[in-house]
């Protein structure tokens, strides 16, 4: 069993989902991405996230979501990021920020997700989605997707969880790497079999030999 089975104690509502999945699901993408603000955003400034973004995907891969270096990526949501998207950028580096701030939202709700903490959590799932609209990364908003169904899942909702995959999966085709759309099947995969529906277990693995 997945350690993440037994971790109880913090808030979670499956219905915070439904408005920003819908908005995912029928709209994938903003418009310009450009921004007038405070200081201007360069390419070293997102060298800079993308870098923080790998040290606590290599702490959490290494020794888990509960790392004290895992956990500083929360600090640098509100320290670094935050500031970067009220500054000026062009529509190429706007896109850019929105990305790589979405996947820092997403590892630090992964780090929530990991040691129970489920409505931080699910706050910052919804915020990474939220990001990779503004910031048109279509095999993020996918991954994050899925993330959030697997949450569900594991939260007891497994209906929902099967609605999320699948709606992430027929979003992302075309746009996706193969490895990615093969996490929504597996995470889809689970949820049926939580709610304990073998037939249609047995055509998913019809359709995928």
């Amino acid at each position: 069993m997945n350690r993440r089975d037994f971790l109880t104690g913090s808030g979670f509502a499956v219905s915070a989902f439904t408005t920003p999945v819908t908005r995912w699901l029928v709209t994938l993408a903003d418009g310009s991405a450009d921004h007038t603000g405070g200081q201007q955003v360069g390419r070293a400034d997102l060298d800079e996230l993308r870098d923080a973004a790998d040290e606590a995907r290599h702490w959490d891969s290494k020794y888990g979501g509960g790392n004290w270096k895992a956990n500083s990526v929360t600090a640098c949501l509100t320290e670094r990021a935050a500031p970067l998207l009220r500054g000026s950028f062009s529509d190429a580096v706007g896109r850019e920020l929105f990305s790589v701030t979405a996947e820092l939202s997403r590892l630090a709700g992964w780090t929530a997700f990991d040691v129970g903490q489920h409505d931080a959590a699910q706050r910052h799932f919804i915020q990474a989605l939220r990001l990779v609209r503004a910031g048109r990364d279509v095999q993020l908003g996918c991954y994050v997707l899925t993330t959030m169904a697997m949450q569900s899942l594991l939260r007891g909702f497994a209906s929902e969880a099967v609605d999320m995959a699948q709606g992430a999966f027929e979003r992302a085709k075309g746009h996706a790497a193969p490895r990615v759309l093969a996490f929504t099947k597996l995470i889809e995969a689970r949820a049926h079999a939580r709610d304990n529906d073998p037939k249609t277990l047995f055509l998913m693995a019809v359709r995928a030999a």
